[in-house]
């Protein structure tokens, strides 16, 4: 593709001044592209972009350059950005921010908002900004939009979060001559299939689309070879990183994805859970429920996104099993409350774990006094190898709900010294998480505790 480079560079040159940093000629290339006017000049010749570029490439900043360089110069320019969850759009905003705060003279030219998912930067002069939202259908409230930008698209489903949130998107733009959306990411996996949908239309040239794609090896080539690695990666090629970090990467992720987010090697595998095979299907139950006292736990997943209160109990049953049902997935503001209630109505305090990623949910926890148990690092590892061991044999009975279902198929497991826990940071981890410490503190509490099997 020709690009014609006086598009780009006037267009992104607020955003450079911001990093402080010049571009790789890779960048500026892709920001002459998506800057490319439309023939009348009102617009940009592209109204939707598609990214596949690896990591350590400058994709995100590129995004940056584009936002704000474009609400320096353009009058009345809206743009949101949103990358895989709230959290890390927030995280990503806040060091955004941090940088205006650093350069001279800056504060006087634009204005900063830094509240949990209303982050924002603003440029007094054109009454223009780039602004954060949670990629959550429902929660674009903006009218009208000019960029809209779904960054790291490979961690969206399409059913759940994808469809909807394109639904959401879409009319922002309508009215805005100069809309456009961006949607970036890394090659996904099996579960990518909302950037699987938007990838392959722009592979396929669909009209008004246009593809990005950079440092994809040939066909055939070794994916395990250093020298293959040098040779196609741009960001080792522009100095952005090295092949020592990129050979750090692939010890630390594994070859499967390493392929995907290093090298834009898509894949189909779907993670295999670390339950046996059929055994979380056994213990489906519909008629089930719980007699007598109950345990709940409460855990909210690194993103903080969902809370998850799982509750366990003597299974109606069979008394000589255990009952476990996701009893509440809601908003951390939703769940507080919900916790506060439960736990009056039953009796119980909620089990929580202190050293979980996302323990910020326990100080509102306390101020709205919900009486806590605090989770140990044994109790973590003890109630994830009793639940382990009662889900392979039989020793628990479950309603088949979809969320747990998901969390047990998708399980996945850490090394802790000898022993092992289940991997937070896997697909549903929070509500497995959640269902082996609300299993675990009912056993103890009802001095039921069995040898483990699991190693």
């Amino acid at each position: 593709m020709t690009v014609d480079r006086r598009h780009a560079l006037p267009a992104i040159e607020a955003g450079i001044e911001l990093l402080g940093s010049p571009l790789t000629r890779y960048q500026i290339d892709a920001a002459a592209a998506i800057n490319e006017p439309n023939t009348d000049g009102t617009g940009y010749r592209w109204p939707k972009i598609v990214i596949l570029w690896p990591r350590q490439t400058g994709k995100t900043t590129l995004i940056l350059c584009t936002g704000v360089g474009r609400a320096r110069r353009l009058r009345d320019y809206r743009a949101v950005y949103a990358a895989q969850t709230g959290h890390i759009t927030s995280q990503r905003f806040k060091e955004w921010i941090e940088a205006v705060h650093r350069r001279p003279g800056w504060a006087l030219d634009y204005k900063t908002r830094s509240s949990d998912g209303t982050e924002r930067i603003a440029v007094r002069a054109t009454s223009s900004y780039l602004r954060a939202f949670p990629p959550i259908p429902g929660r674009l409230r903006s009218g009208a939009l000019d960029l809209v930008v779904v960054d790291e698209a490979q961690e969206h489903d399409d059913d759940r979060v994808g469809r909807p949130l394109d639904a959401d998107i879409q009319p922002t733009m309508d009215t805005r001559p100069r809309g456009q959306w961006i949607i970036a990411g890394t090659a996904g996996d099996a579960t990518s299939t909302y950037w699987a949908r938007h990838y392959q239309a722009a592979a396929a040239g669909t009209p008004g689309t246009l593809l990005l794609e950079i440092g994809t090896p040939p066909d055939g080539a070794d994916l395990d070879d250093p020298a293959v690695w040098a040779a196609n990666h741009p960001g080792i090629l522009a100095g952005r990183t090295t092949l020592e970090r990129v050979t750090q990467a692939r010890n630390e992720l594994g070859p499967d994805r390493f392929y995907r987010e290093y090298l834009n090697q898509w894949s189909t595998a779907v993670a295999v859970s670390v339950f046996p095979t059929g055994a979380w299907s056994a213990c489906h139950e519909p008629t089930a429920g719980i007699t007598g006292p109950l345990t709940l736990a409460l855990e909210v997943p690194p993103d903080r996104e969902t809370a998850y209160i799982v509750a366990a109990g003597t299974s109606t049953h069979d008394p000589n099993r255990v009952h476990v049902e996701l009893v509440a997935a809601q908003p951390l503001a939703l769940a507080v409350p919900t916790a506060a209630r439960l736990a009056a109505e039953h009796r119980t305090p909620i089990v929580v774990d202190p050293q979980a990623p996302g323990v910020t949910h326990i100080e509102p926890l306390r101020r709205a006094r919900v009486p806590l148990y605090l989770a140990t690092a044994p109790d973590v590892v003890t109630g994830s190898l009793s639940l382990f061991d009662a889900i392979s044999e039989r020793r628990i009975t479950h309603l088949d709900q979809p969320a747990m279902t998901a969390a047990a198929g998708t399980a996945q497991k850490r090394k802790v010294g000898a022993r092992w826990a289940f991997e937070r940071n896997a697909p549903g981890g929070a509500v497995i998480m959640a269902t082996a410490l609300a299993h675990h503190r009912h056993n103890r509490h009802a001095g039921r505790e069995t040898p483990h099997i699991a190693t």
